[in-house]
């Protein structure tokens, strides 16, 4: 990955640890529960603390995504936790190349449209 700045160095971090950091990590409560009205991963974990915690263990300090990314994230992956991971990661990989420093929700959509 070519990095340009300071800002890409840490979000490229931040990305690549999260994408390493999905197995191994996290303890889930089987099974995982789709039910297709919250999505939560499982009982009392929801999409949005599961990306939270991932970061978090990356080493984020400051919010990444938004609410209304993590919110697009959930809905597009369906609460599926590798689905999770790699929007999030496409999402973060977009955010780095085009310098921000925050991602929102048309960048998830600019990126699973851009995936298929």
């Amino acid at each position: 990955c070519l990095v340009m700045n300071e800002k890409s160095v840490t979000l490229n971090g931040i990305r690549r640890s999260f994408c390493l950091g999905l197995t191994g990590h996290f303890q889930w409560d089987l099974p995982v529960i789709l039910d297709g009205i919250s999505r939560s991963l499982s009982v009392g974990l929801s999409t949005h603390q599961y990306i939270t915690h991932q970061l978090n263990l990356a080493g984020a300090l400051e919010t990444i995504l938004d609410e209304s990314a993590m919110n697009a994230v959930h809905e597009l992956s369906f609460g599926i936790p590798r689905r999770i991971g790699a929007i999030t990661e496409q999402a973060l990989t977009y955010a780095m190349f085009s310098e921000k420093r925050t991602v929102d929700a048309d960048m998830v959509l600019k990126v699973k449209a851009l995936d298929g």
